[in-house]
């Protein structure tokens, strides 16, 4: 059943090492045998916020799963193949139990760059002007809304 998923799942041990992965894990990672997957808990994945700065290994979806046992979904990154493309990932990371104690996580990612990419796009259609790229009334009327928005004399302790 795994391996006809279109989304990658991996399973990592408790130590962060891949242990299984699947075939779709392969193709939209780009690395071609298990032993080439990095151990979840270090930096060689090099994972970026969208936006392209780097994320400290703290920040890892797979870390914080396996640090706290807590499930986190639905975390963009940018990673970069092998091969030097580049993929926005959608990330979750849910710990595995064993007889009620964590025996590692289960990762899995599906690349969502055509449409992280779109939705930008329609963003900065909806925003600004198309000629000149300034923004737009919308945009105005909001930033000016914001300005002249009351704030608070005396920031609450």
């Amino acid at each position: 059943m795994l391996e006809v998923l279109e989304e990658g799942v991996m399973l990592v041990d408790l130590a962060g090492r891949p242990v299984q992965a699947n075939a779709a894990a392969h193709r939209i990672t780009g690395l071609t045998d298990l032993q080439d997957f990095p151990n979840v808990l270090d930096a060689a994945w090099q994972l970026m916020d969208p936006a392209g700065f780097p994320l400290p290994t703290e920040a890892y979806p797979a870390v914080q799963a396996l640090r706290t046992g807590v499930t986190v979904r639905d975390t963009h990154v940018l990673f970069t193949r092998p091969d030097g493309q580049w993929i926005i990932a959608s990330l979750n990371a849910i710990p595995l139990l064993e007889a009620g104690q964590q025996a590692g996580a289960v990762v899995s990612f599906t690349d969502v760059t055509a449409s992280y990419l779109l939705q930008r796009q329609l963003e900065a259609q909806a925003l600004h002007d198309p000629l000149t790229g300034l923004p737009n009334r919308r945009q105005v009327t909001a930033l000016l809304e914001q300005l002249c928005a009351p704030r608070p004399r005396n920031p609450p302790p």
